[in-house]
């Protein structure tokens, strides 16, 4: 069965190796303000499909495989491409942010790093989700422990924050959009 889900949440960080491929037919219903990357994970295996994705939002997953693409568990992005795992097979439809109301400056699309970095430790070898409010991009700053902190394997973002596994334990940097004036 395939499933298409809209969604509206800011960029994911991942990492991951391997093949990619574009879609080789456009919807219809695309727009020429939108892009569309087909990128599949064969046999389980993580895939990473470059593309320039800055300034965009991911607005649409039409699924093409049975497995359920998750944001942050078997599929992610940031400005240099999209990452697929565990068998998530779909065509990701990217879109312009929209532009702020009232905001005549160039600086919506502009991003900022929080001062402190953010502590996200996995105890016991568990999963945990930090919070990381207004996050599109978080990367890490500094391995506190000795399990490997790999991104896409054992930490990353979400939709609910930042998650680690596999007892990675890590400072994060979360760069956030900057807010147009009200």
């Amino acid at each position: 069965m395939v499933r298409a889900s809209r969604l509206t949440y800011g960029a994911l960080a991942a990492l991951c190796g391997s093949s990619c491929a574009w879609a080789s037919e456009q919807p219809e219903i695309e727009r020429p303000s939108e892009r569309t990357i087909r990128c599949e994970s064969v046999d389980g295996l993580r895939a990473f499909c470059a593309a320039n994705l800055g300034g965009l939002r991911l607005v649409e997953v039409r699924q093409t495989g049975e497995t359920l693409c998750d944001a942050g568990w078997n599929f992610g992005f940031d400005d240099e491409g999209l990452w697929v795992n565990g068998g998530c097979r779909a065509e990701f439809v990217f879109a312009a942010e929209p532009a702020m109301a009232g905001d005549a400056s160039e600086t919506q699309n502009e991003t900022r790093a929080r001062d402190a970095p953010v502590r996200c430790e996995s105890p016991g070898r568990k999963r945990i989700v930090c919070p990381a409010d207004g996050a599109v991009r978080v990367r890490l700053v500094r391995q506190l422990g000795r399990a490997p902190c790999r991104e896409g394997e054992t930490w990353g973002l979400g939709p609910r924050g930042i998650w680690v596994d596999g007892g990675c334990r890590g400072e994060f940097q979360i760069v956030t959009r900057l807010a147009a004036a009200p």
